[in-house]
């Protein structure tokens, strides 16, 4: 018979502490996430102004600005999603043990580079969500600044890649999410191609958020609990911000799922709204950001 393989054996042995500093690569990939969307928002903006006056000036003061910043998180989305669904089938070949799951070793390759990218872009949305819209937005992109950020400063890398992966896929979603709603503002919300954009973009948020990240937020949960109880979790705080962080977006994830619920299956209007809403009113939330 071949030996046992430990499941604890790639965890740290003594105490770990946070080294509260970036290297050259992680500063420069987390100011590319933040400047990147930043740019896309303004220069969207600026070329719709140009070429699509009629189109902008239907759109009143909160929707010119809804629009810059879905195109900028939907270019976001697209990138992350591509780029993390690359990812996970190294992701499920490496969380086979406890430790490998909690450390990647080794680490994922490239993904180090997201997560500082992730970093960033929701460091430009937490700036949005202060800007243009209400609490829960901006708690949703302070939480995600701090998911990302934290395992940057972990002195060992491969922290939490595992179930990172899975959590950055959720960004595939955003797209959909943007081009419904400006495919309501530009009158096409009464179309089969809006429909279909409605009901694909609604079943792919649904599989990546609750079908696969209820299971993997439950592991990470049940992960965190096992290497606690054996005195391996250090810094403690850090595995406790993410059980905490787990309640905390599914939470926002169930909030979401209500609006989108009510949104999709919304009665018809007999008569046609005047402008751009020619379709049932966009889910609730007044921003693309539901990941």
């Amino acid at each position: 018979m071949g030996r046992r393989v430990d499941p604890f054996a790639g965890m740290p042995k003594g105490d770990v502490s946070l080294d509260l500093s970036l290297t050259r690569s992680q500063a420069t990939h987390v100011a590319l996430g933040f400047l990147v969307p930043l740019f896309i928002q303004l220069a969207s903006v600026a070329y719709v102004r140009k070429f699509h006056k009629k189109f902008l000036a239907s759109l009143d003061s909160q929707s010119r600005t809804d629009l810059g910043v879905r195109i900028a998180s939907s270019v976001w989305g697209a990138v992350c999603g591509v780029w993390a669904s690359s990812l996970i089938p190294e992701a499920l070949r490496l969380g086979t043990t406890v430790s490998q799951r909690m450390y990647a070793t080794p680490p994922i390759e490239s993904l180090e580079e997201l997560k500082c990218l992730a970093t960033g872009f929701f460091a430009w949305d937490t700036i949005v969500s202060v800007l243009y819209y209400d609490r829960q937005y901006i708690a949703h992109a302070v939480v995600s600044v701090v998911t990302f950020l934290l395992p940057q400063l972990m002195p060992r890398k491969g922290f939490l890649q595992v179930y990172a992966t899975f959590f950055l896929l959720w960004e595939v979603t955003l797209p959909f999410l943007s081009l419904r709603y400006i495919m309501i503002k530009a009158g096409k919300g009464d179309t089969k191609a809006f429909q279909v954009i409605n009901f694909t973009g609604f079943g792919i948020w649904f599989s990546v958020r609750f079908l696969t990240g209820l299971p993997v937020m439950g592991m990470y949960c049940y992960d965190a609990y096992t290497v606690f109880k054996r005195g391996l979790a250090k810094p403690g705080y850090v595995y406790a911000w993410y059980a905490v962080s787990c309640v905390i977006l599914q939470v926002f994830n169930c909030i979401w799922l209500a609006a989108i619920i009510k949104a999709l299956f919304r009665p018809k209007s007999k008569t046609k709204p005047s402008g751009g809403a020619a379709a049932p009113a966009e889910v609730s939330e007044s921003k693309p950001k539901t990941s």
